[in-house]
C-alpha cells in the first residue's frame, strides 16, 4: 500500500479553464453534464459499497468496518472523494455560467445551454 492508508491521492486543488464568448455555454453545460452523471453514478453505487462481516469472528468484523469507512462512510472514503470532486465541477459548471453573464448572455440563454446538454436533439 501507498502512503495515505490506501487511499487515492487528493485530486488536485485548482486549475485553469479557458473560455470565451463562443464556448462558454458550452463548457458550462459539459461541467455540469458530468457533475450530473456522477451524481447518479454515486447514488447507484452507495449501496454496493457495503460490506458485513464474513464470519461471527471478530477478524471478519473488524474487515468490515475498516472497509466500509474506506469506501463508504468515512470523511476520506471514495464516495466522499467523488461528492467532493462533483462539488467541484458544479462550481466550475457555476463559475462559468457567470463569466457567460459577463459576455451578456441571458439567465434565459444560460438555463437553455443547460438543459439542452442532456437532450441528443440540441
Amino acid at each position: 500500500m501507498r502512503d495515505g492508508g490506501g487511499y487515492p491521492p487528493p485530486a488536485p486543488t485548482s486549475s485553469t479553464v479557458r473560455v470565451n464568448k463562443e464556448n462558454v455555454l458550452q463548457a458550462a453545460a459539459a461541467f455540469q453534464a458530468e457533475a450530473d452523471r456522477m451524481l447518479k453514478q454515486i447514488d447507484l453505487r452507495r449501496s454496493e459499497m457495503r460490506f458485513e462481516p464474513a464470519l461471527g469472528d471478530p477478524a471478519s468484523t473488524d474487515v468490515a468496518q475498516v472497509l466500509k469507512l474506506k469506501l463508504a462512510n468515512g470523511d476520506e472514503s471514495y464516495i466522499e472523494r467523488a461528492l467532493q470532486y462533483v462539488d467541484e465541477l458544479q462550481s466550475t459548471a457555476q463559475q462559468l455560467t457567470e463569466a457567460a453573464k459577463s459576455y451578456g448572455y441571458t439567465d434565459e440563454d444560460i438555463a437553455s445551454a443547460l438543459s439542452a446538454q442532456g437532450d441528443p436533439r440540441a
